[in-house]
């Protein structure tokens, strides 16, 4: 799990060219069953402009319709476009791809879903949802409450 992290810290730094105009690291301490059906999700993801990389490890293991346990960790990489709303709301669509196929082996290797933050100044609180969209057997979707950082404003 540290070498993940690293890896994505590594990741952000590499996509701000050590510049911090418009990144941010955001936390989810665990998912919950929203839209999706995934709790148990812990999540870090660093953002620049409209490219998030993020770490996902799940604190449980379960498993699928099919007996399919569940792969405990991932990383993906992610296009999100901010759509400022209002001067506190911002809502973000996300597309991308995980390292493999996640959670289980019925799921996808790629993600779609939705973001929607409030905002104050450098730190923001948002929602999360990311899924599939029934493009493969397994549709289980994680959905999560975290909060965001940015390094500049």
């Amino acid at each position: 799990m540290k070498r993940a992290i690293l890896i994505i810290i590594s990741c952000g730094i590499c996509l701000t060219g050590f510049s911090q105009e418009k990144t941010s690291v955001q936390v989810t301490p665990v998912s919950f069953k929203g839209w999706g059906v995934t709790p148990s999700t812990v999540s870090i993801q660093v953002q620049h402009r409209w490219v998030m990389a993020g770490y996902y490890y799940m604190t449980r293991t379960y498993w699928d319709e099919w007996n399919r346990p569940t792969r405990r960790q991932t990383v993906g990489l992610f296009f999100k476009p901010p759509i400022q709303v209002s001067k506190w709301l911002i809502v973000s669509p996300i597309a991308g791809v995980y390292n493999h196929k996640f959670p289980t082996e019925n799921s996808a290797w790629w993600a779609f879903g939705l973001s929607v933050e409030l905002k104050l100044r450098r730190v923001g609180i948002y929602y999360q949802h990311l899924s599939n969209a029934w493009t493969a057997k397994f549709n289980p979707g994680i959905d999560g409450v975290g909060l965001k950082y940015s390094l500049r404003r």
